[in-house]
């Protein structure tokens, strides 16, 4: 059984309230163009084909299904609003050239230190999907199953916290891979981000990733030590008791 801290807590909270949400839904058959408004349903949506486009930052949850060989084209990049998610199920996606995965609207410069659901914009990982980008950037949270990999082609803080802090969260077998291994030590002792393992951080334990590759560099996740597992629960434990009284 996994064990969450209260960060990945919050991610599944988050999808479940999620549902809530309108929802954008790839339905295909057009053409691989990800902004190519003929490949979605709108019908559980606010937005409609005009309004959906690279320009704005969509406040509406966007699901994928089975969706392969999807792209976006260079530059244009994919920003999620305050509190939605880009769900991949099944699905593979490449962002190119230098624009940012997501883009996002956050609000709260440490999110460990006030949880909140409202404060992040998501990326959720699941059943064997794949999202290739530059970087991500701006109070993200990336929630990636143990069958599900991300890798982020750029360098110079490619997980990029900037003034709201970006989460990736890696479930046992999830896989990520950047440019350098550099990139990796930046996460865990300059950059403004969270590299989790089952929430557990990366930082506090480098036994949590596997690494192969020369350049780029896969970093798979592992199962956490008894110990950092324990200090996890003890931690979200200490959450809930505050939210308790």
């Amino acid at each position: 059984m996994k064990t969450k801290s209260a960060l990945s807590l919050l991610s599944a909270l988050a999808m479940s309230l999620g549902t809530s949400h309108a929802t954008i839904t790839w339905i295909g058959g057009s053409s691989a163009d990800f902004w190519d408004d003929a490949n979605w349903s709108f019908a559980a949506s606010t937005y409609t084909g005009d309004t959906f486009n690279p320009l704005t930052y969509i406040s509406d949850n966007i699901f994928m299904a089975n969706a392969t060989g999807v792209s976006v084209a260079a530059d244009n990049g994919i920003r999620i609003g305050n509190g939605y998610g880009l769900t991949l199920d099944g699905s593979d996606l490449l962002v190119n050239g230098t624009a940012a995965s997501s883009g996002v609207n956050g609000v709260d410069d440490d999110p460990a230190a006030n949880p909140s659901v409202g404060q992040y914009s998501f990326v959720y990982l699941k059943n064997g999907s794949y999202l290739n980008t530059q970087f991500t950037a701006i109070g993200m949270f990336i929630d990636v199953d143990g069958t599900s990999h991300v890798q982020y082609r750029g360098t110079g803080d490619p997980i990029n916290g900037q003034s709201e802090r970006t989460v990736v969260d890696l479930a046992v077998g999830g896989r990520l891979t950047l440019a350098t291994m550099g990139e990796f030590t930046e996460q865990a002792t300059t950059q403004n981000s969270y590299l989790l393992i089952e929430g557990n951080s990366w930082a506090d334990d480098s036994s949590l990733l596997t690494f192969g590759g020369s350049g780029p560099f896969t970093a798979t996740a592992v199962v956490p030590e008894p110990s950092i597992v324990l200090l996890g629960g003890l931690g979200l434990a200490g959450l809930l008791l505050r939210r308790r009284a």
